[in-house]
């Protein structure tokens, strides 16, 4: 029971992520297309940054249940055998360096 909660949960904080999305195309388009003919969204870059940091967070939880690594898993999909571990390792070697040279 409680594992069918939270996977709807996760769902639901998938599509919010996907509708942030929207709002942070409709902003962008709406800034610069304003932009041109003299028309301010008051704090719209504001509201674009705390849409970005919404769906990058609600977007977390539904890919890590679903087990991907948001775009790697689209190319290791259609790996199989030895080429795909090498592919994972490669990765996450990319990974570690990222981190490391951030840390």
């Amino acid at each position: 029971m409680i594992r069918t909660f939270l996977d709807g949960l996760y769902r639901f904080a998938g599509y919010l992520a996907g509708v942030f999305l929207l709002v942070i195309f409709l902003l962008m388009m709406g800034l610069s297309l304003g932009r041109g003919v003299g028309i301010n969204i008051p704090a719209g870059d504001d509201l674009a940054s705390w849409s970005m940091a919404a769906m990058a967070f609600l977007g977390l939880a539904h890919t890590f249940r679903s087990g991907e690594m948001i775009r790697v898993g689209l190319i290791t999909d259609r790996l199989r055998g030895r080429t795909r571990w090498w592919f994972e390792m490669f990765a996450l070697v990319i990974g570690l360096c990222f981190v490391g040279f951030f840390a």
